[in-house]
């Protein structure tokens, strides 16, 4: 064979062999199958709490309405009314800063007779305060007295929690607690051990609401001391948990 062929033919060889080395090394760097995540085992329960608590103040809507022919004359008897109700207020114990106006409106009132237009027969004027006191005051003694200085608007009485966030976190806590005894009785009867938590949901809770007592009424309507019972509150919290075992 001449040099010639003989060159030829190791210059063929060398490139099969270098083909063959890219090949093992192509293959060598091919991403290797992804490691098998065990399937995780959950144990999924509700955890409950319900606290009784004593309410320590209670918020009063009160107020006066008046009606007159005008706006004017309207506005001017609620005033006097609403000055007397704050001056009997005060005299009964309520501080400045626990009276606040939260409504106060006017507006006309219509009589609509059959088959005939309606017609303007005066203006309505309403003047809301919000009170907030101790569930220690004698809230009924406190009405009465409201109502003897004009107040015929007497709209809701309720009694509630000041520091309610206190309540709620201890609540929480004790689902949290429940959740976690339910589980290990859950993972005892299977024979499993309990892991670690894979998730916390706060599923649920009732905090205490007012209460509304509507009482709308006039003075005369108020015999002896009005009864107010402030009794106990119910907060209560629910949770759903998975637990990994």
């Amino acid at each position: 064979m001449k040099t010639r062929d003989w060159i030829i033919v190791l210059a063929a060889l060398a490139i099969v062999a270098a083909s063959s080395i890219n090949l093992l090394r192509a293959q060598d760097t091919k991403p290797a199958a992804a490691a098998e995540v065990p399937e995780e085992h959950v144990i999924s329960v509700n955890g409950e709490a319900q606290l009784s608590v004593k309410p320590d103040i209670v918020v009063i809507r009160i107020g006066v309405t008046t009606q007159a022919a005008t706006a004017q004359a309207s506005m001017a008897e609620n005033a006097t009314k609403m000055n007397a109700l704050v001056a009997a207020l005060s005299g009964a114990g309520v501080k400045k800063e626990e009276m606040r106006t939260v409504s106060f409106n006017v507006h006309p009132v219509y009589e609509y007779p059959n088959n005939a237009a309606p017609r303007l027969v005066g203006f309505r004027t309403t003047n809301s305060l919000l009170v907030t006191v101790s569930a220690e005051f004698n809230v009924g003694s406190l009405l009465d007295k409201a109502a003897a200085a004009g107040s015929n608007q007497i709209d809701s009485v309720s009694y509630q929690v000041k520091d309610l966030a206190k309540y709620r976190d201890e609540a929480l806590v004790k689902a949290m607690e429940d959740a976690r005894h339910r589980a290990d009785v859950l993972a005892k009867a299977a024979g499993v051990t309990i892991k670690g938590v894979k998730s916390v949901v706060e599923s649920g809770g009732y905090q205490p609401r007012p209460e509304y007592e509507y009482m709308r009424m006039a003075a005369k309507t108020v015999a002896d001391q009005t009864p107010m019972l402030a009794g106990e509150l119910t907060i209560q919290f629910s949770v759903s948990v998975q637990y990994i075992f």
